[in-house]
C-alpha cells in the first residue's frame, strides 16, 4: 500500500482494507514515505522500494495467501514496482493477485501518456 497519509488513495484503502477484514486475515505492507520526496536520488528510490518487495518476498515465503492486494501505480517506476511485487508474490503463492487503480481519469492520463 503507500504510505499511510490522509488523501483520498489512503481513505480508500483503508475502508477496502477494513471490509476485507471482515472476512480475511491481513497482512499489509506500506510503502515507505520517503519516496513522496521526487528530487531523490533514483539509486535511493530503488533502495526503498526493495524493501517494500523484500517484505512481501518473506511474507509470501512464510505464508501461503489466498490474495494478493495492491494499488496499481500509473507511474512508469510505480508499475515497475507492482510487477515486481506481483512476481516475488507468485513464485510461493497460487493465489489471485487483485489490483485496485484509484484513479478516475485513469483511461485519458493513460492515453496523455
Amino acid at each position: 500500500m503507500p504510505p499511510a497519509v490522509l488523501n483520498g488513495i489512503s481513505i480508500s484503502n483503508k475502508i477496502n482494507i477494513d471490509i476485507l477484514k471482515q472476512r480475511f486475515i491481513i497482512d499489509v505492507v506500506h510503502e515507505d514515505d520517503s519516496l513522496k520526496d521526487h528530487d531523490i536520488l533514483t539509486f535511493f528510490k530503488l533502495r526503498i522500494s526493495m524493501r517494500s518487495i523484500v517484505k512481501i518476498f518473506i511474507y509470501s515465503l512464510l505464508k501461503k495467501y489466498s490474495y494478493f492486494y495492491l494499488n496499481f501505480s500509473t507511474s512508469t517506476f510505480g508499475s515497475l514496482k507492482t510487477f515486481a511485487a506481483i512476481f516475488f508474490y507468485k513464485i510461493f503463492n497460487r493465489g489471485g493477485v487483485i489490483l485496485h487503480i484509484h484513479r478516475g481519469d485513469f483511461i485519458s492520463s493513460y492515453c496523455k501518456s
